[in-house]
Formats: structure tokens, sequence, C-alpha cells
């Protein structure tokens, strides 16, 4: 039967009106799956796919030994009636869902590995497109893992635990007495001032007074710190929206007297900008060439007609403004 389709692919290759399942077996559906029997892990299976004699797929079955586990290596070879034809396949588990593999292509050959494979697989094998077909060898390998001895931890040479260190006796240092060993780092009552426990409490307590002082004197300086911040944030200056008074042609230049100056604090290293409706106008940066007490002088390349309607933003330089520094150590 397989022989005379594949003469009838060979004779009908363009005939592309065949339905794909024509003379499609009971293998065409995983239910009909033909089974790979494995000699010593292996398995050999030969056949044909082609969708214009109307047998598009094959489905097989191999299963692997019962309670294994290992790789399953799969390598299909495949050889068209004509060059530009192939076939390929697919890896279903026992629930019928795909395996998740890498297929490797090489020429006319596809292969791809399971890594800790274990119970049934279906392989589908099929022609992907309308004109596909070719005969076809599948090789199938399995190499089960050896399981690791299970480890009896009672025979095992484990030491026994250390034994507890002794803890030495002590009594508790209420007065000086030089034979307590509890006494050495402390100051009871009737210690004489050169005892060791007592220049340690001394310096303790130096050092603690000397904390307290620190701590008191940087909250001082914190909250001058403070107020010195909030005054200098309190005199920066404000943006300023304003209006040209006037404009004049200065060479290629237009030149916009501006209402605001030096009594607003503004300068020439604030920022003058041509705005409307609250945007800034494209090509609208103004460079300010003087100040005044009460109106400066900016300078565009813009024509004169182009902003007519427009108003000036005047923003400070905010980089000059130096906050001052938090005490150091605080």
């Amino acid at each position: 039967m397989r022989a005379a389709i594949w003469s009838a692919v060979l004779l009908t290759a363009c005939a592309h009106t065949v339905h794909q399942n024509a003379r499609t077996g009971e293998d065409g559906k995983i239910s009909g799956a033909k089974k790979i029997e494995l000699v010593d892990g292996e398995a050999r299976v030969k056949d044909i796919v082609t969708y214009p004699g109307g047998d598009r797929v094959d489905w097989k079955a191999i299963e692997l030994p019962a309670g294994k586990s290992g790789t399953l290596d799969l390598e299909m070879t495949y050889k068209p009636p004509r060059p530009g034809l192939k076939v390929v396949f697919e890896v279903y588990n026992q629930e019928q869902r795909p395996v998740e593999a890498k297929y490797d292509k090489r020429g006319r050959t596809r292969s791809t590995s399971i890594e800790n494979a274990s119970g049934k697989y279906f392989i589908r094998v099929y022609a992907p497109k309308r004109g596909d077909a070719a005969a076809y060898v599948l090789n199938a390998k399995f190499q089960a893992i050896t399981p690791e001895p299970p480890v009896t931890y009672k025979d095992l040479p484990v030491p026994p635990p250390p034994n507890l260190a002794d803890v030495v006796a002590t009594r508790p240092c209420t007065t000086y007495d030089v034979t307590n060993p509890a006494c050495e780092l402390e100051c009871p009552s009737g210690s004489p001032r050169e005892h060791k426990g007592c220049k340690l409490a001394e310096e303790r307590a130096k050092a603690e007074e000397a904390e307290r002082i620190r701590k008191a004197e940087c909250a001082t300086k914190i909250a001058a710190w403070q107020t010195a911040v909030a005054a200098a944030q309190a005199n920066i200056p404000k943006p300023l929206d304003t209006r040209f008074t006037s404009r004049e042609v200065k060479g290629s230049e237009l030149e916009l007297t501006i209402a605001g100056g030096s009594k607003l604090g503004v300068t020439k290293q604030w920022k003058a900008t041509l705005v409307r409706n609250g945007k800034p106008v494209p090509g609208g940066a103004l460079r300010i060439v003087f100040v005044n007490d009460n109106d400066l002088k900016a300078r565009t390349s813009l024509p004169s007609d182009s902003i007519k309607d427009a108003r000036i933003l005047l923003e400070p330089d905010t980089t000059a403004t130096v906050l001052p520094p938090r005490p150091p150590g605080c």
C-alpha cells in the first residue's frame, strides 16, 4: 500500500487538489498511533508521508520502560521525491500535550532530546505544505538514568556532639574584693580610685557627657541652619510674567524693551522667553543685553510681526543661589 502511495506521489506531485487525508490509515490520528518497540533502548521505523498523495500525517507511539526515566533522543532523516520538499515531526506527552523541546535542523535531518523523559510519548510526522512529501527514517534512543543508591544514615560514622564547656563559678561583685574576678571591670563601693573598673567607669561617664553636649550643640546649630535656609529660599526671586513696551530693529535682531528691572531683582543672568498662551514661542529665547531699574533690553532674531501678541517670562538664575551648608557632624 505504501509503495503504491509513493508511486502516486511521484506521478502526481503537483496534484494539490487531493484531500490531505484521502488515503490516510488509522495512524492518521493519535488514537491510531503505531507503536514503536524499543530493543535494548533503541528503535528504528521507516515510512512515507505525502500531502499530494492524501497521506499527510503519521502518528507513532513510544512507551518507555515502566518506572524509569532518562533521556529520549529522536532523530528523523527524510528523502523527498525532488529538492525543496520536506517533512517535520512534533512530540506530545502521554496527556497528548506538546512537549517543550528544541528541534535541531541540519539539511534533511531533524532531531530533539527530551530530558527526564518517562511514560509514553506520541510523535506526529507530517508534510507541512500542500506539495510536501518524503520517505523518512525515525530513530529513537532511550538512555535511562541510574538512580543513586539510598543513603543509610545510621551506618555513617558520625562523631558525637562536643561536650559543653565548663562554666566558671563566680559570685556577684557587691563590694570591692580583690580575690573576686567579677570585680575586675566593676567599680563597687570600697574600690580604690586607681582600680581598673573605676577608671573604665570614669571614662564611660566622660564619653557619655561629651556625647550629650555634642547633641545639644548640634540641635542648636541645626535650628539656626534651618532658619538660615528658609530665609535664603524666601529671598530667591520669583519668575515674572511681563510684557514688552516697545521694539526696535537693531541690525539683524529685534530689540525689545521689557517691563521689570533691577528693582525687582532682575539681572542679565536671568532667562527671558517669549510665551503665548502659557507656552514658549518656538525660537523665542531672548538674550538680555541691559538692565535698568524699571525695565530691561533683550534681543531676538524673530521677525516683529511674529511676536506682537506674545508676553515675556522672566526666570531667575537659580544656579547662582547658594544655600547655607548643613553644620558638619550634625
